[in-house]
């Protein structure tokens, strides 16, 4: 099979290649260690694949919803390269590997682009629509996705969806909730359940108008938050983390850039993974700044920190989003960069996400990152060997570390 790719050496976040075996056929992925299941592909995708594989032909048009790096997409196109297939999720890094991984297994009109569940999927035209349902996704996500996927089907579409197996029970009971509803299979392995099911044309509901996240499908607590004298409320969200709480990173992170409050104002400000909104809503009533731009490669974060800035009256006309894995093609440059830092993204691509911000800084700037210790300890060997900036004070606390970097121009 021909594969055509950019070396993986030039991809901070490349860990390594795996194969998969069905059907006859040899496939490979590209994997990154900070997508879900980077080891080999995840034995539940393999159960539901090996349940639907003798059908692919069938499938002139299929949806792999939540793709992660693509296998159940891209083995499905594989399995019948006339088949037209959608991979969507709400990781820009997904994304972009299920994107590549086609290419790299020689597929064409095998297209991926990112969505919160079905929110961005426009198509209602499928013949199938596959998903492995996240395990943490909360009751009310799942019960959304399994209610919304049978009004993107063709008549005579179906849905087959693989759950481990303390899930079970819930979806079980969540499409048995759907009028209509018919489950046409269901088997079961150690750890693991599968469901296909579908529902007559004549008794589906119209597709909502509304996002999931307006509908408060990912709801999850309206609460309070308050350090020092600040004060904000937010409507957090199922799928991130600090959703009751300020975790010891966010808190030391906050410590710190009420330090900078005395220094300047800055008027542009870029937060980088902004979360559940803490960091931009904190910001926001720090320096009044006049625009807040947000990176972050999860698209639910971006649209959730959005709804807390407006919810909180901040003008979301001063607010800009910018779904991506990193800063590549943003040539903007901003007075304050705050960056939160995943540990678990790896050094190489924790250090060119670093170098892209240092780059962003505007003349006068600065950049404040959090993370864990030994991750700030690197990037501030990678700031003084490649003179990113003048590293300034550096803050710890139970195993978590905030520095500050200048602009050197």
């Amino acid at each position: 099979m021909p594969r055509s790719m950019g070396s993986p050496l030039d991809d901070p976040h490349y860990k390594k290649t795996v194969d998969f075996l069905i059907a006859g056929l040899s496939l490979q992925f590209r994997v990154s260690q900070s997508l879900f299941s980077s080891h080999e592909i995840d034995v539940g995708t393999a159960f539901l694949l090996r349940t639907i594989h003798r059908e692919a032909g069938e499938y002139r048009k299929v949806l792999d919803l939540g793709c992660g790096y693509g296998p159940i997409g891209i083995t499905m196109k594989a399995l019948n390269p006339d088949a037209v297939v959608h991979m969507v999720d709400r990781d820009a890094l997904a994304v972009s590997y299920a994107a590549r991984n086609a290419k790299l297994n020689g597929l064409e009109h095998a297209t991926a682009y990112p969505s919160i569940g079905f929110d961005d999927v426009e198509d209602r035209d499928f013949d199938l629509i596959a998903t492995n349902v996240p395990g943490k996704a909360g009751s009310s996500v799942i019960a959304s996705w399994l209610a919304e996927a049978p009004l993107h089907l063709r008549p005579g579409g179906q849905v087959a969806i693989v759950v481990v197996s303390s899930l079970e029970s819930l979806v079980r009971e969540a499409i048995e909730a759907i009028p209509g509803a018919e489950i046409t299979l269901n088997h079961r392995r150690a750890g693991h359940a599968i469901f296909r099911y579908a529902v007559a044309p004549e008794r589906l509901r119209p597709v909502p108008g509304d996002r999931s996240l307006d509908r408060g499908d990912y709801d999850r607590t309206d609460v309070t938050f308050r350090h020092g004298r600040h004060e904000y409320n937010l409507r957090t969200v199922y799928g991130l983390p600090e959703f009751d709480t300020l975790g010891h990173r966010t808190q030391l992170l906050f410590s710190v850039l009420e330090t900078l409050k005395r220094k300047s104002s800055p008027p542009r400000v870029l937060v980088l993974n902004p979360g559940q909104g803490h960091i931009p809503l904190l910001l926001s009533r720090l320096f009044s700044p006049d625009s807040i731009s947000m990176v972050d490669r999860d698209l639910l974060a971006l649209r959730c920190s959005a709804r807390g800035l407006t919810m909180n009256g901040y003008d979301s006309s001063r607010v800009s989003m910018q779904h991506a894995e990193s800063l590549e093609g943003d040539e903007s440059r901003y007075d304050l960069i705050v960056a939160h830092v995943s540990d678990d993204e790896g050094a190489q691509a924790n250090a060119s996400l670093f170098r892209q911000a240092a780059d962003r800084m505007a003349p006068g700037g600065q950049m404040v990152v959090a993370a864990g210790s030994s991750t700030i300890t690197r990037l501030t060997k990678t700031c003084r060997a490649e003179r990113l900036g003048i590293v300034g004070a550096r803050k710890r606390r139970q195993g978590n570390s905030v520095l500050v970097v200048s602009d050197n121009r």
